[in-house]
């Protein structure tokens, strides 16, 4: 299964944030002010390129970087 973006337009919790990226959350804040979470250790785990995430991640930063796994994207103002 290919992995996928969960977008979320509402408060949520640490806990529910790492289940569904499934590990330990790693953060960027992007230029809309949304927030794009992800597995902090999804390469050491080998999970597959998120191709959604990685072309939302190049487009605000300047990286060639990628991201794996399921990802969130936590609308402006829910993310505390």
């Amino acid at each position: 299964m290919d992995p996928k973006i969960h977008i979320i337009k509402r408060n949520i919790e640490l806990e529910e944030m790492q289940k569904l990226v499934g590990g330990l959350i790693e953060i960027a804040t992007l230029e809309n002010g949304d927030t794009l979470v992800f597995d902090e250790e999804g390469k050491l785990k080998e999970k597959p390129i998120n191709e959604e995430a990685t072309k939302l991640y190049r487009d605000n930063f300047i990286t060639d970087d990628f991201i794996v796994g399921d990802a969130i994207v936590v609308k402006e103002g829910y993310f505390k």
